[in-house]
């Protein structure tokens, strides 16, 4: 694959990413009379993850460019800080999360460590290989 096939490759996906976002941000005032809002956060983080499943990028990393981050930089936050939100309820509230899921509690629990990776916090990234560009 080009980079450039690439590039509108990952456009695409971005744009139906953030359509996605807005699609269910519409639809959630309607889920949330039927759903808590740990089901529907659930709910949602599953359906990432079966997207993800079907896609497979190929590093689960959230990540802009200089460009993005200088020009848009508040909604680059908002996107970590939603995450970040949704990883911690998981983690607060494993039994629900693995309920909408359809899995058990102790996978996700398992799993939990992993988000944070050994960091003080989540999304944080040490400089290294791949992720720094001085490496």
């Amino acid at each position: 694959m080009t980079a450039s096939s690439t590039r509108v490759r990952d456009l695409v996906a971005l744009i139906l990413a953030a359509a996605c976002w807005g699609l269910g941000t519409v639809i959630s005032k309607a889920a949330l009379e039927e759903l808590s809002p740990i089901a529907l956060l659930a709910a949602q983080l599953a359906a990432s993850v079966a997207v993800l499943a079907i896609v497979q990028p190929d590093k689960l990393v959230l990540c802009a460019d200089r460009f993005t981050l200088s020009d848009e930089r508040d909604k680059v936050r908002a996107v970590a800080a939603a995450l970040e939100r949704g990883y911690t309820q998981a983690q607060l509230e494993p039994d629900e999360a693995a309920q909408v899921m359809g899995i058990d509690a102790t996978q996700v629990e398992d799993a939990a460590p992993s988000w944070t990776a050994g960091a003080k916090r989540f999304g944080e990234l040490k400089p290294g290989p791949g992720r720094d560009p001085l490496y």
